[in-house]
């Protein structure tokens, strides 16, 4: 009888296969519903599956490099915007605005929660920074200038 048995955590994700030994998988992991034992047939299958989440993560990483390399690219943004004296804007500049402009340049639907910019009340040039995802951050150079209508 073998002293080892392959059983696969239910409450890992990507579900993990783990050897463990027999009397610790059938008198704890499998009554408690931690674990069950793994089967060929399982084990191919969660082969699989975890093969399909690394290339969607693949994907999802090429996508976030092309976005931030288009963003890189893309020195300074103007906006116009009405102003009164002193310099002050009517209004503020918003994420939501910032993030209207970038999608039209770069053709790829961020996020406004993304996007950080300080609060902008006068004419001139902001830093807004934009958290592609927790490694990826860029950042563009606002430039607020008064609308000459």
């Amino acid at each position: 009888m073998k002293k080892y048995i392959q059983v696969i955590l239910n409450n890992s994700q990507p579900q993990k296969i783990e050897k463990v030994s027999r009397g610790y998988a059938f008198n704890y992991l499998i009554p408690k519903k931690i674990a069950e034992i793994a089967t060929k047939s399982k084990i191919e299958q969660i082969n699989l599956q975890n093969d399909l989440s690394d290339k969607k993560k693949d994907k999802f990483q090429q996508k976030n490099l092309k976005i931030n390399r288009i963003i890189n690219n893309i020195k300074i943004i103007h906006i116009r915007k009405k102003c009164g004296s002193n310099y002050q804007i009517f209004g503020s500049v918003t994420e939501q605005e910032i993030q209207v402009l970038i999608s039209k340049i770069i053709k790829h639907r961020i996020d406004k929660k993304q996007i950080i910019i300080d609060q902008v009340k006068q004419i001139g040039v902001y830093l807004c920074k934009i958290i592609i995802n927790e490694t990826m951050k860029a950042s563009i150079e606002i430039h607020i200038l008064p609308n000459n209508t």
